[in-house]
């Protein structure tokens, strides 16, 4: 499996871990709905946020390596670390 198919896995078990929090604390401790859901999703967003936040910059989808440097061919950049060639964006484009 892929660094990125792992992240996105992640990004889901925290999703899901949030709802069945929020659902539990109002179910458990009866406290009210809507400042539960709030905080929920304030704190999911910031969580996944946190955990996606190497997205931001030309990363190897294969392995996580960053391939800022690397010249772009016709078909993407190829990782230094595992040869694997990634999709050419359009700001990747020397």
């Amino acid at each position: 499996m892929n660094w990125f198919h792992k992240l996105r896995l992640r990004v889901f078990a925290i999703v899901l871990g949030g709802v069945l929090a929020a659902i539990a604390m109002i179910n458990v401790f009866a406290w009210p709905a809507l400042p539960v859901v709030g905080a929920a999703v304030i704190t999911v967003a910031a969580v996944v946020h946190s955990v996606t936040s190497r997205l931001s910059h030309p990363i190897c989808w294969n392995c996580g390596q960053d391939i800022t440097g690397q010249p772009t061919g016709e078909y993407g950049a190829i990782c230094p670390k595992c040869g694997s060639v990634n999709q050419q964006v359009g700001s990747w484009r020397a």
